[in-house]
């Protein structure tokens, strides 16, 4: 009788190293997949979404597929070069647990993804979208489950006389590859990543500028002259929101009426997403105390969608009689 095999660190963590990559890997793939669906067949109703999380899902997917696929495939490699020498580490109780266990996940899922297919079709909710995006759920836990079930099995797969196993590996890695490719090349470059973030900076700067405004004709009841006349201290030069981030130059500031005022900022780029939603039309920051009359004011417009290049947003107080 031969004795069973013993299960060393390196054994343990090396399988444990392969399935964790592994379900980073496919959960990243799909990310970057339904992204895609998402771009390729926009939902108006999930503008916001789209305009701001689909750019940051698709960079995590890749960031994700880049590091893990590779040690997936590297860890799959190694652990295949150990089964050949000791035929016996196949027989590994950590081996087995853990590849029973992704099959018993993805057998759940792909029950899951039909069980919804269902219940979308009888509700009527078919839609190219969704469909694209069921297909892609049950290819992934499939391949995986077919990948893996085989992989239990002693005889070596052939397909009309070739390694159906080598064959099903470049497959997948030509697939991750061109997600890989498709999603960098739909979302926004670094470089205009980053004149994004420098404008939504500019746009929370003056939004801080506008609430030091209203705060001082508060206690002055006019608006004040000049932007170094508001009390704002910054916490340091990189932190100033009187001064644009990159140029370092203070923003644009202009008495424009009694209760008028401009605020003006070079941007770098149109704003993210713009016309997605609405902006409100008032906006009134201060709490009412109904124990005495006092007047209370809202700003007339509060919209701060830009286009590329210089552009001021012009602010009215409007201020009304409140009695208890």
């Amino acid at each position: 009788m031969e004795p069973k095999p013993t299960t060393t660190p390196r054994d343990f963590f090396l399988h444990l190293l392969h399935i964790v990559t592994l379900y980073g890997s496919a959960i990243a793939l799909l990310s970057i997949l339904w992204q895609l669906i998402n771009i390729a067949f926009p939902d108006p109703s999930q503008d916001l979404y789209r305009y701001f999380a689909t750019n940051g899902a698709i960079r995590w997917g890749i960031a994700f597929l880049v590091i893990m696929f590779p040690v997936l495939l590297g860890t799959g490699k190694f652990l295949e070069s150990v089964y050949k020498k000791e035929p016996e580490k196949k027989e590994l109780k950590v081996r087995k647990w853990l590849v029973y266990l992704t099959l018993f996940i993805t057998a759940l899922i792909i029950i899951g993804d039909l069980v919804r297919l269902i219940f979308e079709f009888l509700e009527g909710e078919l839609t190219p979208r969704f469909i694209l995006k069921f297909l892609s759920v049950l290819a992934v836990a499939f391949a995986v489950f077919w990948y893996y079930l085989q992989g239990m099995r002693d005889r070596e797969w052939k397909i009309f006389g070739w390694n159906a196993k080598k064959i099903f590996v470049w497959k997948v890695i030509i697939i991750v590859l061109a997600l890989i490719v498709a999603g960098v090349l739909v979302v926004d470059s670094p470089k205009e990543e980053q004149m994004y973030r420098l404008d939504e900076r500019r746009t929370q700067d003056l939004q801080n500028v506008q609430n030091y405004v209203l705060e001082y004709w508060k206690k002055e009841n006019t608006l004040p002259e000049t932007i170094a006349a508001l009390p704002i201290e910054a916490k340091d030069e990189e932190f100033d929101p009187r001064k644009d981030p990159k140029t370092k130059e203070e923003y644009g500031y202009e008495v424009r009426a009694e209760n008028t005022f401009a605020l003006c900022a070079m941007f770098e780029k149109e704003t993210r997403g713009k016309g997605a939603y609405p902006y409100p039309e008032r906006m009134a920051p201060v709490p009412v105390d109904f124990e005495k009359p006092q007047p209370q004011y809202y700003i007339e417009n509060s919209d701060w969608t830009h286009e590329v290049g210089e552009k001021c947003f012009e602010r009215k107080i409007i201020t009304t009689s409140l009695h208890p």
